[in-house]
């Protein structure tokens, strides 16, 4: 009986490492917190500079281009980590999106961040969705553009904080 027991508590224990190793791997980085730090550094650098917080570039948006919604993450309240990701697109009347023009860019400076994203991600012309991204706690800025079969393109800059 005493053998029995130890083997179920052994199988027991080696099952469920193995679910939260599995679990783990599923959880990806979207942004480092070394490119985080830098991301901080260079705002804080450009408010001394300029005595306040700098702005994002403004995106370049052409009109009558895509429409970009973000469904999650709720950007209205703090998020915990890990993310998940659903964003929408939506062309204007007669167009189509062009989903191989998708670019995410981080902060002010503008990192380039699609690669990663695509990576875990589901991308068609109806939106994105991904989910276990790990972020830094903080503040983060991320630029979202796409454009249509037209060549107009639709960008959001999304604000949120990860706690």
């Amino acid at each position: 009986m005493q053998r029995r027991h130890f083997l179920i508590g052994l199988i027991s224990s080696w099952l469920a490492f193995l679910h939260s190793t599995i679990a783990r791997a599923d959880i990806w980085v979207l942004v480092t917190k070394e490119e985080f730090d830098r991301e901080m550094s260079a705002e804080e650098s450009a408010a001394d500079i300029k005595g306040r917080r700098p702005a994002p570039p403004a995106p370049h948006k052409s009109a009558g281009g895509p429409i970009i919604s973000v469904r999650q993450p709720d950007q209205s309240k703090p998020i915990q980590p890990p993310v998940t990701i659903r964003i929408t697109f939506r062309a204007q009347e007669g167009a189509t999106i062009d989903v191989k023009t998708f670019r995410a860019l981080y902060g002010s400076m503008q990192l380039d961040i699609t690669q990663r994203l695509l990576e875990h991600a589901k991308l068609d012309e109806r939106g994105l969705s991904a989910g276990n991204a790990q972020l830094p706690a903080g503040q983060h800025i991320v630029t979202l553009s796409i454009a249509d079969n037209m060549h107009r393109v639709g960008a959001l800059t999304v604000r949120f904080t990860v706690v």
